[in-house]
C-alpha cells in the first residue's frame, strides 16, 4: 500500500514523501519535488515490488543485469550515501566495475573474485589491501543479494581473503620518532601534522580524519574519538606530539570544521606517506600509517603503561587486544610493587 505524505524543508520549500508497505517487504520511502510525480514512481514500483515478492524476492532485472549495474544502484542507496567512507567505497567498486562491468551478475563467481585478488597481489599490493577490495565488493554483493539483484544460489565466495601479518612492535627512540615527523613534514606539512596525531592519541586513521575542531580540548589534553570502526565514542588523552599536530593543523581553518580538512578519505594521505618513510629510520621503512597506532602502543607500553591503559587508550572493550604489547613492559615496577616492597620491608 502506498502514501503520500507533505512535508517542508529547512528552505521553506514543500516536498512530497512517498512510502509503499507490503506485507513480507520492507517499507520503502522517495522524497519528490510534486506530488505528482510521486504517485506516479509509487504506483510503478509497488507494482514491481509486487512482483518481486511473487517471485520469491527476486528482482524482475536479475537474469539481465550487469556487475557495474549492481556497483552503481548499490552507491545510490540512501543507507550507503551516509557512510563516511563512501569515497572509499567508490574507489574500491571502481576497480570491480572496470574489469568486470560489462558482465552479467549471474555469471559472477568464485572464479573471478580469485583472479582479481590475484591480479592485484601481482601488482604489488599487499595482502591488507587487497582484502579493502575483496571487502567492498562482498559488501555490495550481499547488498544485491539482499535486495533481489542477485540470486541467493551464487553467494560470496567463502575463504579468499588473504592472510594478514600480525600488528608488530614499531619500536623507536625518541630521536627516531622526531625523524618520522620530520621526513612527513618534508613531503608535506599537514602530512607531517596528521602523523603526530596519529601517534600520539593511538587513533586509527579514519577516527582522525573525522576529529572536529570541537571534539578536541587543549585545556584537559584530550580529544573525542567518534569510533568510524567500531561506531562507539571514547575520550582519549592527547599526548606531547598530538597537541602539536592539533596546533599545527590549527594555522589555516575550514567551514567543515574538521581538523586535518585537507585529507578528504583514508587514501588521500598514504601517496605522501609512501615517499616520506624512504627517509626513516631503516627499521622503520615498512611502517604503514595505521602502524602509527601501533607505534603509540609500544611507546606507551615500554614506558610502563598497564593493559587497562593501553585498552582505554586504544579503545578496545577486552584486555586480550593489548595483551601483545605485555613483553615490553620488561620488569616494569608500578604503585603495587612499591607498596608491597615497602610492607615486607617493615
Amino acid at each position: 500500500m502506498a502514501s503520500i505524505q507533505s512535508y517542508r524543508t529547512p528552505s521553506g520549500t514543500t516536498r512530497f514523501l512517498a512510502r509503499i508497505r507490503l506485507k513480507g517487504l520492507g517499507p520503502v520511502t522517495k522524497a519528490f519535488d510534486t506530488k505528482r510525480e510521486a504517485k506516479e514512481w509509487a504506483t510503478a514500483e509497488e507494482r514491481t515490488l509486487k512482483g518481486q515478492r511473487d517471485r520469491g524476492g527476486i528482482h524482475a532485472e536479475a537474469a539481465t543485469i550487469t556487475v557495474r549495474q549492481i556497483a552503481e544502484r548499490f552507491l545510490a542507496d540512501p543507507q550507503v550515501r551516509q557512510l563516511r567512507y563512501l569515497p572509499d567505497l567508490e574507489f574500491l567498486l571502481a576497480a570491480w566495475t572496470n574489469q568486470f562491468g560489462d558482465m552479467p551478475a549471474r555469471t559472477f563467481s568464485r572464479i573471478q573474485v580469485v583472479a582479481f585478488r590475484d591480479s592485484l597481489l601481482t601488482e604489488g599490493r599487499s595482502p591488507a589491501r587487497a582484502n579493502r577490495y575483496l571487502s567492498a565488493m562482498r559488501r555490495c554483493w550481499y547488498w544485491a543479494i539482499d535486495n533481489g539483484f542477485a540470486l541467493p544460489s551464487s553467494p560470496w565466495p567463502r575463504k579468499v581473503a588473504m592472510a594478514e601479518p600480525k600488528p608488530i612492535d614499531i619500536l623507536a627512540t625518541p630521536e627516531e620518532v622526531a625523524e618520522v615527523f620530520a621526513a612527513c613534514d618534508a613531503v608535506k606539512p599537514e602530512l607531517g601534522a596528521l602523523v603526530r596525531f596519529l601517534v600520539g592519541t593511538g587513533a586509527r586513521l579514519s577516527d582522525a580524519l573525522a576529529v572536529a575542531r570541537r571534539d578536541v580540548d587543549l585545556k584537559t589534553g584530550d580529544v573525542a574519538i567518534r569510533g568510524q570502526k567500531t561506531g562507539k565514542p571514547l575520550r582519549v588523552a592527547m599526548l606531547a606530539p598530538a597537541i602539536e599536530g592539533v596546533k599545527r593543523a590549527g594555522k589555516i581553518r575550514n567551514l567543515n570544521g574538521r581538523v586535518f580538512w585537507q585529507f578528504e578519505n583514508r587514501l588521500a594521505p598514504r601517496s605522501p606517506w609512501g615517499r616520506a618513510r624512504k627517509n626513516f629510520p631503516a627499521h622503520l621503512r615498512t611502517m604503514r600509517l595505521h602502524d602509527c597506532r601501533h607505534m603509540c602502543a609500544s611507546l606507551l607500553a615500554a614506558n610502563g603503561a598497564t593493559d587497562i591503559e593501553l585498552a582505554a587508550q586504544l579503545g578496545h572493550s577486552t584486555l586480550q587486544m593489548v595483551k601483545r604489547y605485555s613483553h615490553l613492559r620488561g620488569g616494569h615496577r608500578g604503585a603495587a610493587h612499591r607498596k608491597l616492597d615497602k610492607a615486607l620491608k617493615q
